[in-house]
């Protein structure tokens, strides 16, 4: 049973044809939709993107007082350094206004998809782990995502070029984070990587020795802070998509924006309290 033009919607915006190889046929898997997507309620959203924004970096080994990296990569994005050279600006006149002149250190607490922690109990050590990717336009920076906000959800029923109907679900998420320079004190590391090198994933770990029971107490409630200086008035914007298919029923849109930020500091801290548990000022992870 065909679905009715008039209720019939073709996700065009990052809906890729994706196809799979049988044998000696190429099955076409992208869907074309029934629904539509909802903003997302305030409440999850910007609500809260001034959060913490006025902390001032002397009592920041609270976990509570933090900075939003939100606010600070939306704050350099409308400030006249981070504005585009004008047609009628020379290039001295350009590189001025783009001389950081803001040396306050931030500090950025993960969400938890962003890092990790791993005990070895024969080591008697803990690994705190970083994801970080490599941008394909500048190989030369690896970013590190902080904070994601849902902007939109909803639910449809797709349909492929053959006929077969699913159920989609679909989310839009602003994702901030930071792009770390290539001057920085700590350096995001390949030490594992996709087989195929693809998307530039990587990890980039550091240990600390604890024992048995203290690591096993803790683990639960661990954290990874970031603390640095903005490297230059500089965002950058990747987008990232994912299409459905019959074995992956789920639309995802992540618009994401990287502020040029010079990595000091990786700190472990305990959720509960706010207290620094050990923090890292250079890499110490094993090459």
């Amino acid at each position: 049973m065909q679905i009715p033009p008039a209720r019939v919607a073709c996700i065009m915006k990052g809906m890729k044809a994706r196809q799979v190889r049988t044998g000696s046929y190429i099955l076409v898997l992208a869907f074309c939709a029934s629904g539509q997507q909802t903003p997302a309620p305030k409440t999850g959203a910007r609500a809260d993107e001034h959060k913490g924004a006025s902390a001032t970096t002397a009592t920041k080994n609270n976990l509570l007082e933090t900075d939003n990296i939100a606010s600070v990569i939306r704050r350099v994005q409308a400030s006249p350094a981070g504005q585009p050279k004008g047609e009628f600006e020379t290039t001295e006149q350009y590189n001025a206004r783009r001389t950081p002149t803001d040396n306050r250190v931030y500090v950025f607490i993960l969400e938890r998809v962003g890092g990790d922690f791993e005990y070895d109990a024969d080591a008697r050590t803990m690994a705190a782990t970083l994801f970080t990717k490599q941008r394909t336009v500048d190989p030369t920076l690896r970013t590190l995502d902080i904070k994601r906000i849902l902007t939109a959800r909803g639910q449809y029923v797709g349909q492929n070029a053959f006929g077969v109907k699913k159920a989609i679900s679909s989310a839009s998420y602003d994702v901030f984070g930071v792009a770390v320079a290539v001057d920085s004190s700590i350096r995001l590391r390949d030490e594992t990587a996709d087989e195929d090198g693809e998307n530039g994933l990587g990890l980039t770990s550091f240990r600390w020795k604890i024992d048995l029971d203290r690591a096993q107490s803790l683990k639960p409630h661990l954290r990874l802070v970031i603390a640095g200086t903005v490297a230059e008035p500089a965002v950058f914007a990747d987008v990232q998509e994912h299409s459905p298919t019959i074995t992956e029923p789920w639309f995802r849109e992540y618009e994401k924006n990287y502020l040029l930020f010079r990595l000091q500091e990786v700190r472990v801290v305990d959720e509960r309290s706010g207290g620094v548990v050990t923090k890292f000022t250079s890499n110490t992870a094993p090459k």
